[in-house]
């Protein structure tokens, strides 16, 4: 039991780690302005995510006799995912809920939709960048519009779509990776090389 403590500390300690790190990166510089206040728009959505490594603990269903709460350390199957703004839910929301951005996220594997609602943050560096949430409140995305680098946490067995024996129980995961503005030149190129393999 002190052990399955300690690896939930240690992974809530590496979610925080991972989204500093999301948040400090600028290595790709995004030439537009992040939003247009006069269009009400995102330069960089649409947007497709690529998860470099998706890792966590599951909790299988215990069998009768054996400990409850055994959480064991997982690789998570990495799933793509698709960013699109989305304006509608600003025009129903009452100005008390407004948040600085409404995305909308697709799973490439299921074509599963999530609605998050954004806030502006400051991360590592003073790197200006956005907290998402859905709702209700199980999966966390941080990212950077400017280097479009992402970190992502999660918990629940809604969020996992790999072996059959992981789809019982609960699990909660962290995963980092990298966005592609599906409007960049850069991912169309990259897009075509892996089209062409």
């Amino acid at each position: 039991m002190k052990r399955d403590q300690r690896a939930a500390r240690r992974l809530f300690v590496c979610c925080l780690v991972f989204a500093t790190f999301a948040l400090a990166q600028d290595e790709e510089v995004i030439d537009e302005e992040a939003i247009d206040e006069d269009t009400r728009t995102v330069s960089w959505l649409p947007a497709q995510c690529v998860p470099v490594e998706t890792i966590g603990f599951h909790d299988g269903a215990e069998a009768e006799g054996e400990p409850v709460e055994s959480f064991i350390p997982v690789n998570f199957k990495s799933v793509a995912f698709t960013l699109r703004e989305n304006p509608t839910l600003e025009d129903l929301l009452d100005e008390d809920e407004q948040a600085s951005l409404y995305m909308t996220m697709q799973n490439e594997d299921s074509g599963e939709l999530f609605e998050f609602t954004c806030q502006d943050v400051l991360g590592a560096n003073r790197e200006q960048g956005y907290s998402c949430v859905n709702t209700p409140p199980s999966d966390i995305l941080m990212l950077n519009p400017r280097s479009m680098r992402f970190s992502r946490a999660a918990i629940g067995s809604w969020t996992f779509q790999s072996t059959t024996a992981l789809r019982t129980g609960s699990s909660l995961f962290v995963e980092m990776g990298q966005c592609y503005s599906l409007d960049d030149e850069a991912f169309e190129s990259l897009d075509e090389a892996s089209d062409s393999n």
